[in-house]
């Protein structure tokens, strides 16, 4: 006779960041934290980076200083935490070219927030 497995979830599992963030189960500040830290071409960059010491300002101004990439992947986080910041900066995330640009890991940082988007 086999025996049947079942796996019960986790409480320990996080759900989707999304979805966490949609239901306010954490902070947008927190949240975009999490999003920066997804992407591994900004998590060494923005180690010490946190909810407290987050500000778009602050984390754009080294955007001048990056690699394509991690460009692109600052210009996807600055639209989700303001869109309006971009535009009033004559800024733009262009999907396509950022994944051109972007290598296997900072895709799946970003398909992972097209799965459960949320904007803070």
């Amino acid at each position: 006779m086999k025996t049947k497995i079942t796996i019960m979830p986790n409480d320990e599992a996080k759900e989707p960041l999304g979805i966490r963030a949609m239901r306010s189960q954490i902070s947008k500040r927190a949240a975009i934290v999490e999003l920066v830290h997804s992407f591994p071409v900004l998590h060494r960059q923005f180690a010490n980076l946190t909810e407290k010491n987050w500000h778009i300002d602050g984390f754009m101004d080294s955007a001048s200083a990056v690699s394509t990439s991690a460009r692109h992947a600052m210009l996807f986080i600055a639209g989700v935490w303001d869109a309006s910041w971009l535009r009033s900066r004559q800024l733009q995330f262009d999907a396509i070219d950022a994944m051109s640009a972007w290598d296997r890991e900072q895709r799946a940082a970003f398909i992972a927030w097209c799965q459960a988007p949320w904007w803070a």
